[in-house]
């Protein structure tokens, strides 16, 4: 939203940035709950699979979900600062899990034909080929649902003109390339997709199935349960810093207290106490509706790649003018390839809009509807009233002096 308020003409500036402030922080919110219930999934699938007796309820998974979260809370407020190493802890133990996982699966496995995994399309969602394809990319987009965190903890960091650039196309790069080559590998491994659809985990039962060992399958899902402790850690830290710079701008109610940082512990407390709060009640939509909370998850990948287009689109249309990039900065990249990229974004975000808004399957039910536009709207009638309320007179947004 720094950029938006910046980028867009000065009469529609407020208004504009405050939008797309909005936007970035429901979706990390969204982030946030989307990764702490994979989290307790993750945990409750193992224990069931040990236990066939053992059915999780919803408020089981609920319970799990807001402990795993209340630790991780606790864990930023009083030793995340001390212990920054962590986050390098957690992209170790990812990186070797991919290898490892990837290697494993490859040599174990009864391997599909080539065939099947490159030219075979199994579509039974009741939608044409196409629709399904673009319907269906919401999983694949999940992997980079934080890009831009790097940016929103710029402060923390020496140099970030260069470190921020630098950690959001080492994290384009990385993820590309892990993430083409664990799906290819994992395609390879399936014997039975019916059975894997059919369950609550279904990354589990692939990795029973291409290792043929059950306790292979379970450490494999152990250690990414332990990655996501991990990820919500480092999710939190930059929700929280993302809600505390927006309550510096006036963008919150709240904001005197919201803008603080703790002189002690060094982090912004009433900022990390909100996101906690906010995240406890996503956790209670779960317990009304499933089908409510997997919409609120959808939400997060739409609301992040609106965030990026609105100021690709207001950089667009200044015509990525050298008032605003200037020739000096420490990444450029061609003048061509910019526009190529600031447009495949706006496109980008146009196409999820529509199609992540649709149910992934036809014709639908109570249960099988994609409430994405719902919760959406509910986001934009929290944004409205805080608008109104208290941001249309305080907020001003960040502005920066371009004639130097």
């Amino acid at each position: 939203y720094h950029f938006t308020s910046i980028l867009a003409p000065k009469r529609f500036s407020r208004g504009l940035s405050y939008a797309c402030g909005s936007i970035a922080t429901f979706s990390w919110i969204a982030i946030d709950a989307a990764a702490t219930l994979l989290g307790a999934q993750m945990l409750l699938s193992i224990i069931s699979f040990y236990l066939p007796s053992y059915v999780p309820e919803a408020w089981h998974y609920f319970l799990v979900y807001q402990a795993i979260h209340l630790v991780l809370f606790l864990y930023n407020l009083f030793a995340l600062v001390k212990t920054p190493w962590v986050h390098n802890l957690g992209l170790l133990l990812t990186l070797c899990a991919f290898v490892v996982i990837t290697i494993t699966c490859l040599a174990r496995s009864e391997k599909r034909s080539s065939e099947y995994v490159w030219a075979t399309l199994d579509n039974n969602t009741g939608w044409p080929s196409g629709v399904t394809f673009l319907t269906g990319l919401a999983t694949p987009a999940f992997m980079y649902a934080g890009l831009d965190a790097s940016m929103h903890l710029a402060e923390e960091c020496t140099e970030p003109e260069k470190t921020v650039p630098r950690a959001l196309m080492a994290t384009i790069l990385i993820g590309f390339i892990t993430g083409f080559a664990f799906s290819i590998a994992m395609c390879y491994g399936i014997q039975d997709l019916d059975s894997l659809v059919s369950t609550t985990m279904p990354i589990y039962e692939l990795w029973r199935q291409a290792t043929r060992s059950d306790t292979a399958a379970t450490a494999f899902l152990a250690t990414s349960l332990t990655i996501i402790f991990f990820a919500v850690n480092a999710i939190i830290q930059t929700s929280s810093h993302l809600i505390w710079a927006f309550g510096r701008d006036n963008g919150l109610i709240c904001s005197k207290q919201l803008s603080l940082m703790h002189a002690s512990l060094g982090v912004p407390v009433w900022a990390l106490i909100v996101e906690e709060v906010v995240v406890i009640i996503c956790g209670c939509i779960y317990l009304g509706s499933t089908a409510a909370f997997n919409a609120l998850i959808n939400t997060a990948v739409i609301l992040q790649i609106i965030s990026f287009a609105i100021p690709c689109a207001l950089l667009l249309l200044r015509g990525r003018s050298e008032r605003f990039l200037a020739k000096g900065r420490w990444f450029c990249i061609p003048g061509w390839l910019g526009w190529v990229c600031n447009g495949i974004v706006v496109v980008y975000a146009v196409i999820e809009l529509v199609f992540f808004d649709l149910p992934t399957s036809i014709p639908t039910t109570g249960s099988s509807m994609n409430y994405t536009c719902a919760v959406l709207a509910t986001m934009a009638v929290f944004s409205g009233i805080n608008w109104l309320v208290y941001a249309r007179k305080h907020y001003k947004g960040p502005r920066i002096d371009l004639s130097s």
